[in-house]
C-alpha cells in the first residue's frame, strides 16, 4: 500500500490514576476519542511513536495501543516497532501485522547505534526479510545520537534490495537527502516523509509525499490540505500554511517531545493527561508560549475543527 498525505504522531493519553509507583495508565476512552478526531481528517496515523510516549510502555501496553487503534481507525496505520534490539524489533514488527497495520514505521537503534553496514544487515535487513509489512525507515539524530545518520547509499541499498522498505522518515535538517534518495532509488512506490514540521514544505516540494507529523494531533486538516497543495504544487498557499505550522510548532517543541503538544492539547480540552515519568510537565513559562500560539491560531480560524468535535 502506497501511504502518503499527512499523519499525526499521536500521543497516547493517561489518566491521572498511577498503576505503580511512577507510570501513569493509559486512557483508552480518550485514545479512541483521539483515532476517531484523525479518522475525519487525516490520510494516516502513527501509533508507538517517540511522541506517544512509547519507550514508557510495557511490552503489553505496546500491543494493546497498537490493537485498540487498528480497532478504531478508518485510514492506514502505521506502528512504531523500532529499538535498540533487533529481538524486540521483530516481536513489535511481528505483532504490527498480526493486528492488522498497514505499516511499520522503524528508528535506527539508539543508545547501542550500531555502525552503518551491522544496522542494514543485522536490523533493517533482517526485519524486513522476515517480515512482510511495509517499513519506512526512520532517521532522526537528534534522538538516536552521533552516527545514525543513515546515509543516502545506505538507504538506497536497502530499498533496491528489500521491496517491503516503503520509504523513509527524514529528520536530520537536510532536504537534499530527499531528492538524492528519491533519484537514486528509482521507485516510483519509495515515499520520503517529513518527519520535522517545520521541514514539511522543503521536504516536499523536494519531492517527499507526506509528513509524520506532532502538530497533526491539534490541526490534522490542515496539515493534510497542506499536503494536498504540496501535491498540487499550489506552492505559494502550502508555504503560507508552512509559516503558521512553523510558529505553532517553535512553541510545542521548546521542551522535549511530546511534553509541548500534551500541553497545548490539555490546553484545549483534547485527551492527553500528564507524562510519564521521566518526562513531566511544561514549564509555565513555555506554557505560557504555547498558549499564546493557541489563542494566534483561534484568531485565524486554525481550531474550528478542534472545538467542533471536542466541544
Amino acid at each position: 500500500m502506497k501511504i502518503t498525505g499527512a499523519a499525526a504522531a499521536i500521543v497516547t493519553p493517561f489518566t491521572s490514576k498511577r498503576i505503580n509507583e511512577v507510570d501513569f495508565g493509559i486512557d483508552f476512552a480518550g485514545l479512541k476519542k483521539n483515532v476517531e478526531f484523525q479518522n475525519m481528517h487525516a490520510d494516516f496515523l502513527v501509533v508507538n511513536g517517540t511522541t506517544g510516549e512509547s519507550p514508557t510502555l510495557s511490552e503489553k501496553e505496546h500491543e494493546k495501543v497498537a490493537e485498540a487503534v487498528v480497532d478504531i481507525a478508518k485510514i492506514p496505520v502505521v506502528a512504531g516497532t523500532g529499538s535498540n534490539s533487533t529481538r524486540e524489533a521483530l516481536h513489535y514488527t511481528k505483532h504490527a501485522k498480526d493486528a492488522g497495520c498497514d505499516a511499520c514505521l522503524m528508528v535506527y537503534p539508539y543508545y547501542n547505534r550500531p555502525p552503518y553496514d551491522k544496522v542494514k544487515k543485522n536490523y533493517f535487513g533482517l526485519i524486513a526479510s522476515k517480515v512482510d509489512i511495509p517499513i519506512i525507515i526512520y532517521i532522526v539524530p537528534s534522538r538516536t545520537g552521533k552516527g545514525t545518520e543513515l546515509p543516502v547509499d545506505d538507504v538506497v541499498e536497502l530499498a533496491k534490495e528489500y521491496p517491503n522498505i516503503a520509504g523513509i522518515k527524514e529528520a536530520t535538517g537536510k532536504t537534499e537527502r530527499t531528492r538524492e534518495i528519491l533519484e537514486k532509488v528509482g521507485r516510483k512506490d519509495f515515499i520520503v516523509y517529513s518527519g520535522d514540521d517545520n521541514m514539511n514544505y522543503e521536504i516536499c516540494r523536494s519531492g517527499g509525499l507526506g509528513t509524520i507529523s506532532v502538530i497533526a494531533n491539534v490541526l490534522p486538516d490542515l496539515m493534510a490540505r497542506q499536503m494536498k497543495l504540496l501535491r498540487d504544487r499550489r506552492m505559494n498557499e502550502a508555504e503560507k500554511i508552512q509559516k503558521v505550522v512553523d510558529h505553532f510548532s517553535d512553541a510545542v517543541f521548546l521542551e522535549s517531545n511530546p511534553i509541548g503538544i500534551k500541553e497545548a492539547m490539555g490546553l484545549l480540552g483534547m485527551p492527553a493527561g500528564p507524562l510519564r515519568p521521566p518526562l513531566g510537565k511544561m514549564s509555565e513559562e513555555n506554557s505560557a508560549k504555547v498558549k499564546e500560539q493557541l489563542e494566534s491560531l483561534e484568531r485565524q480560524g486554525h481550531l474550528s475543527s478542534v472545538h467542533k468535535f471536542y466541544g
